[in-house]
């Protein structure tokens, strides 16, 4: 990802844990976890078995590609933040 080695962390407010902000083309702004383990399927067998592997960390400086999850989904106060709870 172009400009990998540029991008900055700020704590959770919620956790501390390390995020990320990015912005989606519809001009959204989400915190991305870019520690959170990411999987792949490799392949499945004929009794619906996956087979999966681990993607590296991309949150490396001069990774090729990125792939992060949303800090809503690995936060454990996400619940703090929610559109319901804000006032």
């Amino acid at each position: 990802v172009r400009g990998a080695s540029m991008m900055k962390t700020t704590p959770c407010a919620g956790c501390g844990k390390p995020m990320l902000w990015g912005e989606t083309d519809e001009g959204k702004h989400i915190p991305l976890d870019p520690s959170a383990p990411v999987y792949q399927i490799v392949s499945v067998s004929e009794d619906g078995k996956a087979f999966i592997r681990r993607l590296p960390q991309r949150y490396e400086l001069g990774a090729d590609a990125c792939t992060m999850v949303s800090h809503f989904k690995t936060c454990p106060k996400a619940s703090d933040f929610s559109r319901g709870k804000r006032k």
